[in-house]
């Protein structure tokens, strides 16, 4: 049983569980990070047909103040929203919960899918379901959506890590 058969996997089971009409072929990912309210940022990354395409990530400097989580998420997804020309996302997965899905809700065009998952539980929080959606840890597509959260943590702190840096430079 190979990768590619896991990925094909996830990528079913993630239609089947968002009832999508077809496999999701552009997921986004997004993070926030942040040390109190200082050099906040936001990370987007993608995967195409479950494989993550690091040509597409993007990064943000969140220009709100404070360490408020939802709403510099959604800062973050409304400026992605004012680029069409990076493509539509089937998927977007925020990285939180219920506060991230319902800050983020209103920037978020028509059509497109969009989640949170919460790594506390792995809980799913889908738009319009009164409880969340937990999946065996072992099932696909968790593993799939797990694979894009992370990634798009890592890539956020990472991110985080030269704002910093260039931060502490500035200051000296």
């Amino acid at each position: 049983y190979t990768a590619l058969h896991h990925m094909i996997d996830g990528l079913k089971s993630l239609r089947k569980t968002l009832k999508l009409s077809s496999n999701p072929k552009r997921i986004e990912g997004y993070d926030i990070s942040n040390i109190g309210s200082k050099h906040t940022v936001g990370g987007m990354v993608v995967f195409t047909d479950g494989v993550c395409d690091p040509s597409q990530y993007r990064r943000f400097k969140v220009r709100g103040e404070g360490a408020n989580d939802p709403a510099n998420m959604a800062e973050v997804i409304g400026r992605r929203f004012d680029h069409p020309e990076w493509g539509r996302p089937d998927v977007i997965l925020l990285d939180g919960g219920k506060p991230q899905l319902s800050a983020c809700l209103p920037k978020i065009g028509e059509g497109v899918r969009t989640i949170a998952l919460a790594k506390r539980d792995e809980e799913i929080f889908i738009p319009g379901r009164p409880a969340p959606v937990r999946l065996p840890k072992n099932h696909p597509g968790l593993l799939l959506l797990q694979a894009v959260r992370d990634e798009a943590h890592r890539y956020s702190k990472g991110y985080h890590k030269v704002r910093r840096r260039m931060g502490h430079m500035e200051s000296r």
